[in-house]
C-alpha cells in the first residue's frame, strides 16, 4: 500500500521490520508470499497511521490526493512505513521474478519519496544497535 499522510500512534523502538505474513494488498499471491522473511529499514520509526490506496489504482491527481486527506475520504492502515524503491530493492535479492511484478506494473509508486506501509500483524520488529 502506499501511504501519504501520517501520524505516529507508537513510540519508535525499532529501525527495521522482518515481514512474516504475506501483505494484504492487490499484487498476485506469489508476489506477496515473496515478501516472507524481507528484512527492511524502517523509513521513520514507530507506527504510524496512514493514508493508502492500492498498487494497482490509478495515480491521483492533485485535488483527488488532497480530497483523501479529508476526514472520512480515503482509507486509513496503521503500520511501519518502508521506502518503496528500496524494498523492492531488497525483495529482488531473495527473489527478482516478485520484485520484477512491481518495476513492470507499478514503477510510478517506486520513485523517491513514495512509501509502503506494513500491518503490524505482517511484521515483526527488529532491534537494532
Amino acid at each position: 500500500m502506499i501511504s501519504f499522510t501520517f501520524a505516529r500512534t507508537a513510540p519508535p523502538r525499532a529501525t527495521r521490520i522482518l515481514i512474516v505474513r504475506a501483505p494484504a494488498n492487490d499484487a498476485p499471491e506469489e508476489v506477496r508470499k515473496a515478501w516472507v522473511g524481507v528484512e527492511l529499514p524502517l523509513h521513520a520509526p514507530g507506527l504510524y497511521k496512514a493514508k493508502v490506496a492500492g498498487l494497482l489504482e490509478p495515480p491521483w491527481g492533485r485535488l483527488a490526493t488532497w480530497l483523501r486527506r479529508l476526514p472520512g475520504y480515503g482509507r486509513t492502515k496503521v503500520g511501519y512505513i518502508v521506502a518503496a524503491g528500496p524494498a523492492v530493492e531488497e525483495l529482488a535479492r531473495r527473489n527478482p521474478t516478485a520484485a520484477r511484478w512491481f518495476r513492470e506494473n507499478i514503477p510510478h509508486l517506486l520513485g523517491p519519496g513514495r512509501l509502503f506501509v506494513f500491518a503490524p500483524e505482517e511484521c515483526r520488529t527488529v532491534e537494532t544497535e
